[in-house]
């Protein structure tokens, strides 16, 4: 509670009075002795007026926060930054910062259990309840241990990291010599593969993890669980497919139809290409010419469209499956704590007259109380996936589209249900967003053009 006003010497003991019978009157839990009181007034700096403002009489405890379980990587091995020189700014969009290789017995993560925190209390003795913990309940997936105090993952064989809905895991590697064609056959594996030449047409790889090539993919399909990083080129054509649970990058996309659980990143240009992506599409510094481009989160591009008015296409896109899955997991947890409460009341009509239940009952009892265990369980389970998705869905910021240089007519902007088609040419550097009257194109700084791709 705090005071404000004059504080006159001569009238010491009657202000000191009539402060502690209001802070009685009030209902003040603890009331600080008048000699207290007194020496908090009396060294509280005066204003200008003489009067003193906002001084502090008596003071509630402050609730220390909960600290739900978190995971502690030893390294940076997801990271999809780009390596950017120190010196001159540039940055490489061939190399990231992260690192998914681990060896064979290495730490990968700790996950720390729930830190709970301290109830406060207000200046009337009310408790200031804070919320209860969640737990991070990571899972071991394949090639992945966890040690006995269920807090330390350690790689049981050396390859690639894979996190994915709580579930840790390590990609054993699968290199090829040369080009994945007829002399190897098409490529289908459990974890990551690596191509150390080029994916010759109509070959196909599926992998549950990471794909990597370091040459062109021409005319192939990709299936990757993981992300897809192809040093050069994509071509298609026909009934080919890319599609990829995770990240793509590439240097250029000529007639090829993508899907991408995460950001599509391309260096240099993507034409008559077709991409969906669940994250964002990122390519600062070349052209987009014909085609569509999908994005769930934002795109951003040097040129749109061609003198020659190719028709193009840049749309953003609500996720529909990330919103219905987070409906269902709601769903799945109301249905859980109705569950819940009926067999909490069940049992505790069933503890009311324990003294006079049968052996069966009584055994009806405990089995009881081990299915309200089993079910909390699951629901913290659920809350926790509910969370990641949700993070997911929060994580991808406001819906814009930007054009670093130009974009020509033809080029069609759609951000959710908003439409606009270019007439005219349009230079940049512009941000499109949705406004009070549908889409609007911002001036932008350049420098903008080059920060983080969310």
């Amino acid at each position: 509670m705090l005071f404000s006003g004059a504080v006159p010497e001569a009238q010491r003991r009657e202000l000191v009075d009539a402060i502690t019978d209001e802070l009685a009157v009030l209902g003040v839990a603890v009331i600080p002795s008048k000699a207290e009181l007194w020496k908090v007034l009396s060294e509280a700096p005066p204003g200008e007026d003489g009067r003193i403002s906002g001084v502090a009489l008596v003071e509630g405890v402050a609730p220390a926060p909960s600290k739900d379980g978190w995971i502690e990587w030893t390294r940076d091995f997801f990271s999809s930054d780009f390596v950017v020189d120190e010196k001159t700014g540039a940055i490489d969009y061939r190399e990231r910062t992260g690192d998914p290789s681990v060896r064979e017995g290495e730490l990968i993560a700790r996950v720390w259990p729930p830190e709970p925190g301290q109830n406060g209390r207000d200046v009337f003795g009310n408790r200031i309840p804070v919320d209860t913990p969640k737990t991070l309940r990571v899972r071991c997936g394949t090639n992945v241990k966890v040690s006995e105090n269920g807090i330390e993952f350690h790689a049981v064989r050396s390859g690639r990291v894979r996190y994915s809905r709580l579930v840790l895991s390590v990609d054993p590697i699968y290199i090829v010599d040369g080009n994945v064609g007829l002399a190897s056959g098409n490529i289908d594996h459990t974890g990551a593969v690596f191509v150390e030449g080029d994916v010759e047409a109509e070959a196909r790889i599926r992998a549950d993890g990471d794909v990597e090539v370091r040459g062109i993919v021409e005319g192939a399909d990709i299936d990757a669980g993981g992300s897809l990083l192809v040093r050069r080129g994509i071509t298609g054509g026909g009934h080919h497919r890319i599609k990829a649970g995770g990240r793509v990058q590439v240097r250029f996309l000529v007639e090829t139809d993508i899907e991408a659980g995460d950001d599509v990143v391309v260096e240099s240009e993507t034409v008559n290409s077709t991409v969906f992506t669940r994250g964002s599409f990122i390519m600062p510094g070349g052209r987009l010419v014909g085609g569509s481009v999908v994005a769930q989160g934002s795109i951003r591009v040097k040129q749109a469209g061609s003198e020659g008015l190719v028709r193009t296409r840049l749309a953003i896109e609500l996720d529909p499956a990330l919103a219905r899955a987070i409906g269902e997991k709601e769903a799945e947890i109301n249905r859980i704590r109705d569950s819940l409460t009926k067999i909490k009341g069940t049992l505790s009509d069933l503890k009311r007259k324990k003294s006079v239940l049968s052996d069966n009952a009584r055994e009806a009892l405990r089995q009881l109380a081990g299915n309200i265990d089993d079910m909390r369980s699951t629901l913290e389970t659920l809350e926790s996936e509910r969370e990641e998705l949700l993070a997911h869905l929060h994580g991808r910021g406001r819906p814009q589209i930007i054009i670093q240089t130009v974009a020509y007519p033809e080029t069609v902007f759609d951000i959710y249900t908003h439409r606009v088609r270019l007439r005219e040419t349009l230079l940049g550097p512009v941000r499109a967003v949705v406004g009070k009257n549908g889409i609007e194109f911002q001036p932008i700084a350049l420098r903008a053009v080059h920060g983080s791709p969310r």
